[in-house]
Order: structure tokens, then C-alpha cells, then sequence
């Protein structure tokens, strides 16, 4: 849960008075306070500054664990690989941290994932994608992340190791990347 309420409590507005302050209606603050409403780092941005509190103070204390990327951008070294993806929604990924281990899915490991409307589209409980979400640590850059989607909004960790909170799409600004396709072995 967003601490919007919390702040706009705090300096004793109205809903009604930040929606004014931030350009907006009462029942949009409404909504994005209680999580009916994704709360976007522009929501987020906007907020803040008619509250005087920085974007990441408005959200509960990290999500996400470890401080780094799950995957990168993998550049193939075959020239037949890298010219076969030119031009395609499919992207090469190199798999940094355990998210997804117990799906034998394990660091060093090179994933493609697909980005097709089609494929964006279709996806189920239990795909496994690439996402891009913002953490608090540091609303200028997304984390780019390996998930396993539940539907219909979750994306989780399933790791021999730690395993992070729920990321919750309406709550959060999450972008799909792509769709892991099956692994060939």
C-alpha cells in the first residue's frame, strides 16, 4: 500500500484540496491512494511535489531485495544469431541473479523472450517474463526483472535463495518486456 493518505493527512489536506494541488479530481487521489489507480512514477512525481516529500517516500519500503538487475541485454557473438534477431520481437537475455532458479531457470543462463502483441496478449499464470518496474532505491532507473506471472496482476520470484514481495501491477508501474519462450536443452 501507497503512503499517499498518510502524507496528505500529515499536512492536513482534504482529497478534494490535493487533487487541486496536483491538477487533478478528488476521485482520481481517491482511487490512487487506495490502489484502485496505478500508482505511476508520474502519479508518483506529481504527487510528491504537491506534498513536498520525495516520489519514493510515497510507497511502502522496497519491494525488491537485492539491489541489481535480474537479467541484461545479451549481445550473441554469432553473427547468424545477432542478424536472425534484427528486426524480430524476440531479445536475448543473460540471466544475473537466482529469481527463478527452482524453474531451472539459474545465473549465466542466456533466455529469449518474445514481445509480440500476440504473445503480450495471451499471457497466463505461470509465463515467465521480463519486466521493468521502479524501485524506491531509485525512481530514475527501472530494474529490469525476471518474474513468474500469477495472474491477474502479480509477478513473483521462485528462488532457492531469498524471495522478494509480490509485485502487484496495479500498484505498480510495470512494463512487460517480453515472454520467455521454452528453453531448449
Amino acid at each position: 500500500m501507497n503512503r499517499i493518505r498518510e502524507f496528505r493527512k500529515a499536512r492536513k489536506l482534504t482529497t478534494y484540496q490535493l487533487a487541486d494541488l496536483v491538477g487533478t479530481t478528488q476521485a482520481t487521489i481517491h482511487r490512487l491512494e487506495t490502489g484502485k489507480r496505478k500508482l505511476t512514477v508520474d502519479w508518483m512525481k506529481r504527487i510528491a511535489t504537491a506534498l513536498g516529500v520525495k516520489p519514493e517516500d510515497l510507497i511502502a519500503p522496497t519491494i525488491l531485495q537485492q539491489a541489481g538487475d535480474d537479467v541484461m541485454p545479451y549481445q550473441p557473438d554469432d553473427e547468424v544469431v545477432r542478424h536472425a534477431l534484427k528486426g524480430s520481437n524476440r531479445q536475448l537475455w543473460k540471466v544475473v541473479e537466482p529469481s527463478l532458479d527452482y524453474l531451472n531457470i539459474n545465473p549465466g543462463d542466456v533466455i529469449v523472450t518474445d514481445a509480440s502483441r500476440t504473445k503480450l496478449a495471451d499471457l497466463s499464470s505461470g509465463d515467465m517474463v521480463v519486466l521493468q518496474v521502479y524501485d524506491v532505491r531509485d525512481m530514475t532507473h527501472p530494474r529490469t526483472l525476471l518474474r513468474q506471472y500469477i495472474a491477474p496482476s502479480l509477478f513473483i520470484t521462485n528462488s532457492s535463495k531469498t524471495n522478494d514481495k509480490p509485485i502487484d501491477a496495479k500498484r505498480f508501474d510495470v512494463t512487460i518486456l517480453g515472454v520467455l519462450l521454452p528453453q531448449l536443452h
